[in-house]
C-alpha cells in the first residue's frame, strides 16, 4: 500500500512525530478493543481480530519507511563502534517483537469480548437473586456436577417417554394375552409359561423369548377348555405378542434400565421417570439459585485473566518499546551512554519478552478458551432447560 494510503488509514500526518504517531494507534487500538466488548459477539470475532492484525501490520510498514527517511537525514553522522552490533541485535528480533504486539493485543481483545459477552449475560438472565447466596469452590464444583447430572437425567427421561410411547399399543394386547394364558392354563401354569419369555426379554434373549412364545400356544390346556376359542384368540394375540418382542429386539437401548435390562411394560417406566424428574427438579433449582453467582464468578474470572496479562506489559507500553527500537535502527547512537540507554531499555525488555513473557499470552488465551466453552455449555444448557 502507498505510504499516503497508510497514513490516511492510520489517521496520522506525514509529518508526525513516530512517538505521536505511535501514540494515535495506540487510541485506535484500545477503540477498536472496547468496540469488540461492547458489541461483544463470537459472530464478529474474525473481523474484528483481523481488522486490529492490519492496523498493526500498516503502522510497521509505516515506521520501516520512517526509519528509511530518517537514515538519510543522519546518513553523515557519526556513530559508536558497538551500534552496528546493537542494530544487528534489534534486527534480529524485530519480527517477534511485532508478532508478540499483535498477539498481546489480540489477546487483550479476545479477553475483552469474552468480559463483554459475560457482562450482556449478567445484564438480561432471568435467574433470581437470592440473598446471602455466595459462590465458593465447592459451589463450582456442584454446579458442573449437577448441570451433567440434570442433562443426563433429562436424556434418559426423554429416551424412556419414547419408550412409553413404543409401549403403549401393546398394553392391552399383554394384559390379554396374560389373561388368555390364566383362562387356558390356570394361574400357576399360565406363570410358569410366561416368565421364560419375559425373563428372556429383560436380558436381551431375544431367541429364547420367541421360542418362549412359540411354545406357549403348544401347552395343554385345561380340562373343559374350548379349543376353537384358544385357537381364535391365540391367532390374534400371538402375532401381536411376536410384534412386541420385536419392539425390543429393534431397539433394545431405548427401554435400557440402569442395572443393564430392559423394562417391558410402561408401568415400570413411570416409576422410574417420577423419581429421575424429582433429582432433575432438585438439580434445577440449584442451576437457578447459583446461576447469577456463577455469572459473576466467571466476569472475576475474565478480569483475573486480563489482570495477568497486563503483569507482560500493556499496549502502551509495548509500542514504547517498539518505538525506541525503531528511533536506534533510524538515529545515530553516538556514545556510550546512548550505547548502554539502548541496551538496557530496549534489548533487555525484548530478551525478557522473548525468554518467556509472551509465551505466556498463550497459556492465557488457553484458559480464556476453555473458559468461555464452559460458560457458552452453561448458559445453553440454563437458557434451554432453566
Amino acid at each position: 500500500m502507498p505510504v499516503s494510503s497508510t497514513l490516511q488509514v492510520l489517521g496520522i500526518k506525514e509529518e508526525t512525530e513516530l512517538g505521536h504517531a505511535g501514540s494515535i494507534v495506540v487510541e485506535q487500538v484500545k477503540d477498536y478493543i472496547q468496540k469488540s466488548q461492547d458489541g461483544a459477539s463470537e459472530k464478529n470475532a474474525q473481523k474484528e481480530e483481523d481488522a486490529l492484525r492490519t492496523l498493526y501490520e500498516l503502522f510497521f510498514e509505516y515506521t520501516l519507511s520512517w526509519v528509511g527517511a530518517e537514515r538519510k537525514k543522519f546518513a553523515k553522522e557519526p556513530n559508536h563502534p558497538k551500534a552496528m552490533d546493537l542494530r544487528k541485535k534489534a534486527s534480529t528480533a524485530l519480527a517477534d517483537l511485532q508478532a508478540g504486539m499483535i498477539k498481546y493485543a489480540i489477546c487483550y481483545m479476545r479477553l475483552s469480548r469474552s468480559g463483554g459477552i459475560v457482562q450482556h449475560e449478567i445484564e438480561t438472565t432471568t435467574a433470581p437473586v437470592e440473598n446471602g447466596v455466595q459462590w465458593t469452590a465447592e459451589s463450582g464444583v456442584l454446579l458442573g456436577r449437577f448441570r451433567k447430572e440434570k442433562i443426563m437425567l433429562e436424556e434418559a427421561n426423554k429416551r424412556l417417554n419414547q419408550a412409553i410411547k413404543l409401549l403403549k399399543p401393546f398394553e392391552d394386547d399383554c394384559a390379554a394375552f396374560e389373561e388368555a394364558c390364566k383362562s387356558f392354563y390356570g394361574e400357576e401354569p399360565a406363570e410358569d409359561l410366561l416368565r421364560p419369555m419375559r425373563s428372556s426379554l429383560r436380558t436381551q434373549d431375544f431367541t429364547r423369548a420367541e421360542k418362549a412364545l412359540a411354545a406357549i400356544p403348544e401347552a395343554k390346556t385345561r380340562f373343559g377348555v374350548d379349543k376353537n376359542k384358544v385357537k381364535q384368540a391365540y391367532g390374534k394375540l400371538i402375532p401381536r405378542m411376536k410384534a412386541y418382542i420385536k419392539i425390543f429386539k429393534d431397539q433394545p437401548e431405548t427401554f435400557l434400565s440402569s442395572e443393564a435390562k430392559l423394562f417391558l411394560r410402561g408401568s415400570e417406566i413411570r416409576l422410574v421417570l417420577q423419581a429421575q424428574e424429582k433429582e432433575v427438579e432438585q438439580r434445577r433449582a440449584y442451576i437457578n439459585k447459583y446461576h447469577q453467582p456463577y455469572l459473576h464468578h466467571k466476569k472475576s474470572s475474565i478480569l483475573h485473566l486480563r489482570e495477568k496479562l497486563l503483569v507482560i506489559g500493556s499496549i502502551e507500553s509495548l509500542m514504547t518499546l517498539y518505538i525506541r527500537m525503531m528511533r536506534g535502527f533510524a538515529l545515530p547512537i553516538k556514545d556510550e551512554k546512548a550505547v548502554r540507554e539502548y541496551e538496557h531499555m530496549v534489548l533487555e525488555n525484548i530478551d525478557f519478552l522473548m525468554a518467556g513473557q509472551f509465551q505466556e499470552i498463550d497459556r492465557i488465551e488457553e484458559r480464556n478458551t476453555d473458559a468461555m466453552e464452559e460458560f457458552a455449555k452453561s448458559v445453553m444448557s440454563y437458557n434451554k432447560h432453566g
